[in-house]
This record gives structure tokens, C-alpha cells and sequence, in this order.
């Protein structure tokens, strides 16, 4: 049997145009697919997270409470999906957390594997997993990655699609530049130090995961299906692998700080760009600004060292 696993962003599954999206990717792929499906959209959602957890004082709740609360999000958003696949032809069914088979302790992925000799997609709930006393409980926010590269390993499928509302991992998101290009390929490392300077795209622990158990993750647009950005084991050696921004300061994600930061520190100088201070991290540098030369260091530095990708 082969089984692609397709993991949908709030985004993605906020709204029945954006649903219409994932249909047509189904239509076209011919495995049967392992959807994971988040909570459908963002604040001001109706049942996204940050919604939900707006309904309550944390104060009075406990974590059971809580728990219980959020996973109302993404059940209802696999139930919703799999509604709009099935009226489009597709026979596809949603998961319960019995039948999704994510305990604390362990994975059981035996009743996927059984439903899909009755069904052609099962849509999964992203962030949630089931206790020792069987009662609900959610992984670290972002946890739909997680769940998807969970599952995809207790299948021993080597590759997750990761759609979202971007097109790939772009090297920076800077006002003034357009159409900037994506990365083909990061290996991890490159990733994770993305990750360490604000890059959100994917969660943490799920490229952990996927670096330990070798599991390639395809970042990209449910709406375009282009090619995305591929995460994998590629040992790539780009030196300047992303810049991010702070009110104060530029940081710039590098698997080597050492051998950069001598290099931005003269370029810096040679360019009459003054910095208070830089700050060496294992994954990035952190150099602190005043306001007004702040803003003309990161054009510089997008100019010199990101100017491929534009």
C-alpha cells in the first residue's frame, strides 16, 4: 500500500475556497493519503486555536480542561474536510483520537492501516494525542507538524508534505523586496538554525524528529502545489542561510559563527555600518543596531549575501 501523509495548515482548511484547494491536490495524487489537518484558520477564526483559548480565563481552567477545549479545533476541522472531500467524490473518512492511534507512551497506527482497506483518505487531527487514562492532551503549539512526522514514521513513510500558506523557506521577508525566491533544498541543520532566529514554518520538535528518523519534509503552497523547499539529509553547505529581524538588532542564521562573524564584522566597517554589539549563538549572530543605521545594514547585507534569491 503506498501512502502519502499531507499535513494542512490552519490557513489551508480556514475556509471552503481554501478547502477547495486540498480537494484538487487529492484528486491528483493516486496513494491513499494520511491527511493531518490543524484548526481551522487563525484568531478571529471561529474555531482556531488562539480563538478558543480566548474564551476562557487560563487562570480557572485546568490543563485537562484545556486540553479538551482546543482539541474541539481540530476535530472539527477533520470532520469539515473530510465532509467537503466526500461531496467532491472522494471517499474519505475522519479519524477519532481512538483510531488515530497517538498515545503518550506510545504509536499504534494499526487501525490507520485497517481503515485503509475501506478508505481512500482518512483526515487526521494535528496537536493532539491520548493519555495513559485516555483522555485528550496536545503537543507544544505548531504540534500538527509533529503529529504528521509522528505518524509518518509509525508507517514507515519517508516523506511528509508540509502545506501551507507560503510557497517554501524564503532567505529573509524584508518590505521593499518582491518575489523573493525560495530555497530548492535545506538540510537540517540549515533548518533548525532558521528556526532558532524566528523562522515559524515549521515546528521544532517535528525537525527534530524528522532529522533523527531521516525523514524529508516538503514545504509548500496548497495553493500553487508548486515544488516548495525540500528539508532532507543533504549536508549543504550555504554560509548565510537566512536573515530575521528584532527592533534593534539583524540576526543572521550560519552553521558557522565563528568563521562569519569576523567576515560580517569587516564588512560592516568597510560599509560604514556601525554596530553597538554582536552576540555569537551556536546557530546565529545577533548584531545590535542604532535605529538609524539599522535599516540600511539590512539592505546592505540582502544586497551582498541573499542577492541570488531575488
Amino acid at each position: 500500500m503506498n501512502v502519502s501523509v499531507m499535513k494542512f495548515g490552519g490557513i489551508a482548511v480556514s475556509t471552503r475556497k481554501n478547502r477547495d484547494y486540498i480537494v484538487n491536490i487529492v484528486k491528483t495524487n493516486q496513494d491513499k493519503i494520511l491527511i493531518v489537518a490543524s484548526a481551522m484558520g487563525r484568531i478571529g477564526f471561529p474555531y482556531a486555536t488562539d480563538t478558543l483559548l480566548e474564551l476562557i480565563d487560563e487562570n480557572y481552567v485546568d490543563d485537562k480542561e484545556k486540553s479538551r477545549l482546543l482539541a474541539t479545533g481540530e476535530i472539527i476541522s477533520t470532520i469539515v474536510l473530510s465532509n467537503q472531500l466526500k461531496q467532491n467524490g472522494i471517499n474519505s473518512y475522519a479519524l477519532s483520537l481512538k483510531e488515530l492511534g497517538i498515545y503518550k507512551s506510545h504509536l499504534d497506527v494499526k487501525q490507520i492501516l485497517h481503515l485503509f482497506e475501506k478508505y481512500d483518505v482518512l483526515v487526521a487531527p494535528g496537536f493532539l494525542l491520548l493519555n495513559e487514562q485516555g483522555e485528550v492532551e496536545t503537543l507544544a503549539r505548531g504540534g500538527g507538524d509533529y503529529s504528521a512526522v509522528l505518524l509518518a514514521n509509525a508507517l514507515n513513510i519517508k516523506k511528509v508534505l508540509l502545506y501551507k500558506d507560503v510557497s517554501g523557506i524564503m532567505p529573509f521577508v524584508f518590505p521593499g523586496y518582491k518575489n523573493i525566491k525560495c530555497y530548492d533544498k535545506l538540510d537540517y541543520l540549515e533548518a533548525l538554525s532558521l528556526s532558532d532566529i524566528g523562522y515559524n514554518i515549521i515546528q521544532k520538535d517535528a525537525l527534530y524528529f524528522a532529522k533523527e528518523h531521516n525523514i524529508s519534509l516538503i514545504v509548500k503552497s496548497f495553493v500553487h502545489d508548486n515544488d516548495g523547499t525540500v528539508i532532507s539529509n543533504f549536508n549543504i553547505s550555504n554560509k548565510y542561510i537566512g536573515m530575521s529581524f528584532t527592533k534593534d538588532a539583524i540576526l543572521i542564521a550560519t552553521k558557522n559563527t565563528e568563521l562569519l562573524k569576523e567576515e560580517l564584522e569587516n564588512f560592516f566597517l568597510e560599509n560604514r555600518l556601525y554596530f553597538k554589539d554582536v552576540l555569537t549563538n551556536e546557530n546565529y549572530l545577533e548584531f545590535k543596531f542604532g535605529v538609524n543605521q539599522l535599516q540600511l545594514a539590512k539592505k546592505r547585507i540582502v544586497d551582498q549575501y541573499f542577492g541570488k534569491f531575488l
